[in-house]
């Protein structure tokens, strides 16, 4: 299960390096938790459940989100993702 969470983050990075725009602030503006809550949603899951995740662990990944220069919350956010997926 824990290679499933890890490939299931990298895709959830992935995603992220994929966009065009960069990622918003709050989840109906394509925040970090925003995309994976639809990816999870998806796949009839929560999102910590689906990510292996825990709250806590989404809320840090949620402030840093906010805290980042728009122009670079997708890179900063694909790291932070590549970095919770080398941990499961």
């Amino acid at each position: 299960m824990k290679t499933q969470f890890s490939d299931r983050l990298k895709f959830l990075a992935s995603t992220i390096e994929s966009r065009s725009e960069p990622l918003g602030v709050g989840l109906k503006r394509g925040c970090w938790a925003g995309v994976a809550h639809s990816i999870a949603q998806a796949h009839g899951d929560r999102l910590t459940d689906y990510f292996g995740i825990s709250s806590r662990e989404m809320k840090d990944a949620i402030k840093d989100n906010n805290q980042s220069a728009p122009e670079r919350r997708n890179a900063v956010m694909h790291q932070r993702t590549i970095e919770l997926a080398a941990t499961r």
